[in-house]
């Protein structure tokens, strides 16, 4: 009974090895049966002239008074948008995007108005911020108040940018957040690099292929990542002396498009295989 049980143990491990050695040349087989492929990237890119701005801009009144401020904002508000619908821009391309009221505070005021209490050390530690406590007993009046607004409008002479920028400045325009040069025709300019990206992948997938022997049969699998058409620029705190007259102080320039595409392309027989 013994050397029967001993006899089965010795061939177990036989007949692992003889199951995975059958089962080997299916998982060879699959691997083989698996066409051949090829991924390649392409990409392309298209510079055009904009044909439209987007300028954010912000009026920004400081008064004693609330009411002050308010009412002087108000007032450089009205004078702005009626010099942009004097420049032919239209209304629905003036757009409100923030307005904000805070208080300014005196900060020796401020200051003296805080008892401040140093927090306890331990021996050989490192310093620790100041903690202070404030005094309820004492209030902190505010010593004036800064109504803002933030517009951005849409030009779309950019012959005209420049009075329009300069008209804007002139009537309390007192921040410009950014510039933003673009073209109408997006869409257009991106199929267009897209289509470039694409004939370019193929170029490269054909000549890598036809270096071995191979030739492309069919496509698997196609990814695209298109770039922007914007152009931005940003300057802040303009004022008026900061201009020449005598030459453009903002150039559009020309603005790029751009597009990338990744293709999987199945190989058909190639010379190698023969």
């Amino acid at each position: 009974m013994k050397v029967t049980r001993l006899f089965n143990l010795v061939h177990i491990p036989l007949l692992l090895l003889l199951v995975f050695a059958t089962a080997l040349p299916c998982f060879v087989m699959a691997d083989e049966g698996q066409p051949p492929t090829i991924k390649v990237s392409g990409s392309a890119e298209i510079r055009t002239a904009p044909d439209e701005a987007v300028l954010t801009f912000s009026i920004e009144s400081r008064e004693e008074k609330l009411d002050d401020a308010v009412n002087d904002n108000d007032s450089r508000i009205k004078a702005v948008t009626a010099f942009l619908q004097d420049s032919k821009v239209e209304a629905k391309y003036i757009r409100t995007q923030v307005i904000s009221i805070r208080s300014i505070f005196d900060s020796e005021n401020k200051n003296s108005a805080w008892k401040g209490q140093i927090a306890q050390q331990l021996p050989n530690a490192a310093p620790r911020p100041l903690i202070v406590v404030p005094d309820k007993q004492k209030k902190i009046k505010p010593i004036g108040y800064i109504a803002r607004r933030q517009l951005s409008i849409t030009i779309k002479d950019l012959e005209a940018f420049e009075d329009i920028y300069r008209g804007l400045i002139a009537r309390g325009v007192n921040d410009v957040g950014g510039i933003q040069f673009r073209t109408t025709e997006l869409r257009r300019f991106k199929d267009e690099a897209r289509l470039k990206a694409v004939r370019a992948a193929r170029e490269k997938a054909t000549a890598m292929a036809g270096e071995l022997g191979a030739k492309l049969s069919s496509v698997q699998a196609i990814t695209e990542n298109s770039g922007s058409g914007y152009m931005n620029f940003s300057q802040n705190n303009i004022s008026s002396a900061a201009f020449n007259d005598s030459e453009s102080s903002v150039a559009a320039g020309e603005i790029s498009i751009s597009a990338r595409v990744e293709v999987v392309f199945q190989l058909g027989e190639t010379s190698m295989d023969k």
